[in-house]
Formats: structure tokens, C-alpha cells, sequence
């Protein structure tokens, strides 16, 4: 599926990043500027548990203030979860979007950026995100993907008589798929040719359904 980019100003927050004043996105922004030391706009992107499209823009594009020292040429992207929450599939798949789709072909990230929890920033090394996300770390790191959607086979109308669909599997040939459909367990050149020709003559590929037309059997 496709994600959509939420902008700031869209939940509230100005078009433009400054040092004071920003209102929170959901009270996150407000804790951060109570700190001794205020930090507004703490993370660039928020991405929740909700099983939607929308991944939240927070200082977005501009500067923000998630890991002193390496703000400048890093972006923060926060999951809103608990310590003791794990990441969900679609956080995941969000991640992957953000990070693939939008910021790398907008040139705010490199091609193949350097991704690494907030434990490991040089500078400013915290506990995030938690064991449970670390266990699928290695899952963010995967490309972005689409999920085709599956096209059914379209049988072939038969000459006559009774059409079956076969499903290839590994080590398949037409040869051997004869085998296994005729009652007799035997493949002769016509019966394989029938074959062929109620498929086009194509190329086996495990996975593809073909069709086994007329009565095969004896």
C-alpha cells in the first residue's frame, strides 16, 4: 500500500521551525520545551500504532533536536511506543516508506543511510528503543515493497472435454507433470504436446497454475 506524509501544519504546528512557541503533537512537543535545556521539535517524524496510512510530520525537513551533536546531519523518527511495546508490521512497512519513498528520492537522506537506534548515536547514546524493537531491527532495514496483487491464472478454453489447473512446483517439467495427471501415471509425446499447446509452449515457472486439458486419462 502507499503511505501519505502528514504535515505539520495539518495537527496543529506552524508551517515554519523556530526555537519557541512550537505546539505539541500530542503533548510530546510540550515536554520537550519543559526540559532544562528546551528542545522543540525533538524528532523530524512520528509514526503510531494505528493501522492506517499516515505516517506525522514533525520538524519534517527542518533541523531537529533528537540527538545533540549529530542533529544536523541526522533525521529522528519516533515510534510512538511504550518500553514494553513491539513494533507492529505496518510501523515497520511505514519506516521503510518514509525512508525509500519520500525522503531518500527528496534528497533529505542518502542512498543507503547509515540506520541505527538511538543507543548507538555517538554523541548523545540512549536507552531507545527497547528490546522489543531492537528484536526487529533488522526488519527496518529491509527495502520498501510493495505487495502485488496476485493475478489469477486465466484458463485456456479447451477444444473439449474436461480442463484441469495444475499447479507447478520445483523440478517440474512437462514430462513429469504428465505423469502425475494421467490415471496411468505414463507421458507419451502426444499426450505432453496437448499440454504444451493448451499453454502456449511456455516456460514452467513453481507457483504458476497451467492447464491440463482434455480427458488424460486412459
Amino acid at each position: 500500500m502507499s503511505y501519505e506524509i502528514i504535515p505539520r501544519t495539518a495537527i496543529g504546528l506552524p508551517a515554519t521551525v523556530t526555537s519557541s512557541g512550537p505546539q505539541a503533537i500530542r503533548n510530546i512537543d510540550a515536554a520537550a520545551r519543559n526540559r532544562p535545556v528546551s528542545a522543540p521539535f525533538e524528532y523530524n517524524y512520528v509514526i503510531d500504532q494505528k493501522d492506517d496510512s499516515k505516517i506525522y510530520e514533525y520538524a519534517g525537513w527542518f533541523q531537529a533536536a533528537h540527538s545533540a551533536g549529530e542533529n544536523s546531519e541526522a533525521i529522528g523518527i519516533l515510534l510512538l511506543n511504550g518500553t514494553r511495546e513491539a513494533p507492529t508490521s505496518m510501523q515497520i512497512d511505514k519506516w521503510r516508506y518514509l525512508r525509500d519513498r519520500y525522503l531518500i528520492p527528496n534528497g533529505v537522506l542518502r542512498v543507503n543511510p547509515d540506520q541505527r537506534p538511538h543507543r548507538q548515536m555517538p554523541d548523545a547514546a540512549t536507552s531507545c528503543p527497547g528490546s522489543l524493537i531492537l528484536a526487529r531491527w533488522s526488519e527496518f532495514l529491509l527495502p520498501y515493497q510493495t505487495t502485488p496483487t496476485p493475478i489469477p491464472p486465466t484458463p485456456i478454453p479447451p477444444t473439449g472435454g474436461h480442463v484441469l489447473l495444475y499447479k507447478v512446483v520445483s523440478g517440474d517439467s512437462y514430462w513429469k507433470i504428465c505423469e502425475k495427471v494421467t490415471e496411468d501415471g505414463k507421458a507419451t509425446n502426444d499426450r505432453v504436446a496437448k499440454i504444451q499447446q493448451a499453454n502456449g509452449n511456455k516456460a514452467l515457472q513453481p507457483g504458476d497454475y497451467i492447464n491440463i486439458p482434455g480427458r488424460v486419462a486412459v
